[in-house]
């Protein structure tokens, strides 16, 4: 929940390596030849504490040296968890549709009044100058922080994150690209972020499990790639989606 009109989004065990890293990304999120279609810019995993042989493999050298260069001639890489940034108008709808996800904004994103009016204002719309006291804002987190907060909504079918996979952020990247949004990968010699990764076969071995079950989730969902993706995106950039989620048949 932001009202930001671009998230970097990072594992909590991240830090900046380049101070320069968020100019990197505004540089692609500005540039008015792909601003208007552009939803994410996907920086690689990198890390700080893998061994000299990285012999588990967990930097994942196929997917950041290959597989991510290749998809972004095919409009761009998924989400992989961390080290995005993101324009967050793209979580709710298409890049033509322009301010439409600002109808009947209650029965979509909740009864939060501020967090609409967030919503308005990254839409270049006029939120009338709306003040909220102190007593207004607490009682929005609690309407926040409620369990219900979702209940009704449209949260995790059609806007934000997809709640139907383990592996949300790439379920949702590949649900970004049926719907025409695009991505970058920008692959620096210097790492933008480093995070730490897992240290021996038995973490490794869970980490991936969980990694292989959500992407079998999309992979045989109706979501599939071989099915709705690929009336819904080109054939090659379908072919690569499925390879992605059918991957742990490899």
């Amino acid at each position: 929940m932001s009202n930001g009109p671009y998230v970097l989004v990072l594992d909590c065990d991240m830090y900046c390596n380049d101070p320069t890293s968020a100019r990197q990304a505004m540089c692609f999120h500005l540039d008015p030849e792909i601003s208007r279609s552009l939803a994410f810019v996907q920086y690689p995993q990198m890390f700080y504490n893998v061994s000299k042989n990285d012999i588990n493999d967990n930097q994942s050298r196929s997917t950041y040296k290959m597989k991510w260069q290749v998809m972004d001639g095919l409009r761009g890489p998924l989400f992989t968890g961390t080290g995005y940034s993101l324009k967050r108008k793209a979580l709710y709808g298409t890049p033509n549709q322009e301010g439409a996800f600002l109808h009947e904004p209650k029965k979509t994103f909740g009864l939060s009044s501020k967090f609409i009016a967030s919503l308005k204002d990254i839409n270049d719309q006029d939120i009338n100058g709306k003040e909220f006291t102190q007593d207004v804002i607490v009682e929005e987190a609690m309407i926040l922080a409620g369990c219900t907060f979702e209940k009704g909504t449209k949260w995790g079918k059609e806007i934000g994150y997809a709640y139907d996979s383990l592996l949300e952020s790439t379920f949702t990247g590949y649900l970004l690209h049926c719907k025409g949004w695009r991505s970058v990968y920008l692959y620096r010699k210097r790492p933008c972020f480093l995070g730490c990764t897992t240290v021996d076969m038995k973490d490794a071995m869970i980490q991936i499990m969980k990694w292989c079950s959500g992407l079998f989730q999309v992979a045989f969902s109706r979501f599939s790639p071989l099915t709705y993706g690929v009336s819904r995106t080109s054939i090659l950039q379908s072919m690569f989606h499925g390879s992605i989620t059918f991957a742990p048949l490899h």
